[in-house]
């Protein structure tokens, strides 16, 4: 994603790290990609950057990139006395709590989503120039169209500038199949704004957003395409504009909430309004498509909400509203004696071996891949994997009522601290789950796509399930 690795870029130069370009491929004997693989060949192409250790910013560097920190061995010697003591303690006993104090990998090409090689070969200078000046995307439109425009939605600036036209009042559309128009290749995901069902103005402003969110947007005089589907098509959907609610105050989380504020009002740009979770049996629902649940607790909303705001909101989410809940918020759609969706929180996994059943301990913010559904809206834009922060002791079931957008693999560890039993009971676990309920969806997190709103790489999960769910 262009706009996340300049972002990035951008990030490390504030803070004095050195950065080249590559201008021209560069070949390497041995390398190896962050997000999992063997050592090996790697050709980088031109347009990478590289962030080498032979910098007085050696240290930082290395501490920010690098998946798997070291953890000192006398303190994981303590945490197997501590977990060797709580396995002797019954169900009834409180636990003694292993001493993790915050997350335990942070790896930021990982968090926001980029492909990154480590290099475990010399290399060429040739061909490489560094930085002097933070790099920027230059958004821009490609001539006057006269029948529509197109853009990408595999970049964040895609999401960002549809949020924004969309809620400014203006026609968007969005292909759910491949086309090739004017000589450029477009995927399911990718938008189209058409000129006739839009206002004059659309060529001035659409020219002037591409320039806020760095969007590359290329204009169309035929509707009839070389491949594929035309821009006429009942393939392309029509989108509503978002109108966003978040719950706020109590019982969420003032860290979950501002992770949410972060993407929504700084990143896309996108107005929304916070609703306090006390008041919400006295706001107008019509007046909102997409309800936001941060993370917090899930008894908290049981208790706050009632069951009055509870068969509001599920009325409201049968009429076509889309709920989109986060870690505790998703949780809460579980709970309860007729819950609308059919996954569970589980804190617990079994030993085949034994058959017994053991408590998960906690996951202390470590990082996983996961397998999405590209065909699916919701996975829209991605490749086939992306990874994500696993943080706590509940890991969310796979819906047989809805579509497992995003789930956890084989093998799937990649940074952090991990329990010789996570790989096994992650597998086939959901991360995010869409239920369909009436004309409405219920979309679940199982963990923070926002987290502290430094997790970029989740950014446009979340934003497909604004944007997009509440037309699909």
């Amino acid at each position: 994603d262009p706009k996340r690795l300049l972002d990035l870029v951008s990030l490390l130069m504030r803070h004095e790290i050195e950065v080249y370009r590559v201008d021209s491929p560069l070949n390497l004997e041995k390398g190896r990609m962050l997000a999992g693989g063997e050592e090996g060949p790697i050709n980088i192409p031109a347009g990478s950057y590289l962030v080498p250790l032979r910098q007085p910013k050696k240290r930082l560097a290395k501490a920010l990139f690098e998946p798997i920190p070291q953890i000192e061995s006398r303190f994981l010697e303590e945490v197997e006395r501590l977990r060797k003591i709580n396995r002797s303690l019954g169900d009834g006993v409180q636990k003694e709590r292993l001493g993790f104090y915050d997350v335990t990998s942070w790896s930021l090409p990982l968090t926001y989503g980029l492909a990154a090689v480590e290099m475990k070969s010399g290399f060429s200078w040739d061909g490489l120039n560094r930085l002097e000046e933070e790099p920027s995307l230059n958004g821009r439109v490609e001539g006057k169209a006269r029948y529509a425009y197109l853009f990408s939605g595999r970049s964040d600036t895609g999401s960002m500038l549809a949020g924004r036209l969309l809620q400014e009042g203006f026609q968007v559309g969005v292909s759910t199949r491949a086309f090739r128009n004017s000589g450029s290749e477009y995927q399911p995901g990718d938008y189209v704004v058409r000129v006739e069902r839009n206002p004059e103005s659309l060529h001035r402003r659409i020219e002037e957003l591409a320039g806020e969110t760095g969007a590359v947007v290329r204009a169309s005089d035929t509707a009839g395409s070389e491949t594929g589907i035309s821009l006429g098509s009942r393939r392309i959907v029509d989108l509503k504009a978002p109108r966003i609610a978040v719950f706020a105050d109590q019982p969420t989380r003032a860290v979950a909430f501002g992770s949410v504020y972060s993407l929504l009002d700084q990143r896309y740009g996108l107005k929304f309004t916070a609703i306090r979770t006390g008041s919400f049996n006295r706001v107008d629902l019509s007046r909102y498509n997409v309800i936001i649940l941060p993370d917090g607790s899930a008894a908290g909303y049981v208790n706050i909400l009632g069951e009055d705001g509870r068969k509001k909101l599920l009325q409201w989410v049968r009429n076509g509203g889309v709920a989109i809940g986060i870690k505790a918020g998703a949780r809460y759609f579980t709970l309860g004696d007729d819950p609308p969706v059919d996954v569970k929180f589980v804190a617990e996994y079994s030993d085949e071996e034994s058959e017994a059943v053991h408590p998960i301990e906690m996951h202390p913010g470590s990082i996983f891949q996961t397998s999405i559904n590209t065909d699916y809206f919701l996975g829209y834009g991605y490749g086939d994997r992306i990874p994500v922060q696993v943080r706590g002791n509940r890991l969310m079931t796979p819906t047989k009522t809805g579509v497992n957008v995003v789930v956890f693999p084989p093998d799937s560890h990649l940074g952090g601290h991990k329990w010789e039993y996570s790989e096994e009971i992650l597998e086939g676990k959901s991360y995010l789950a869409d239920i369909p309920v009436g004309e409405g969806h219920i979309l679940l997190f199982a963990d923070d796509p926002t987290f502290r709103a430094y997790w970029r790489g989740l950014d446009r999960l979340l934003a497909n399930g604004i944007v997009l769910g509440p037309s699909f």
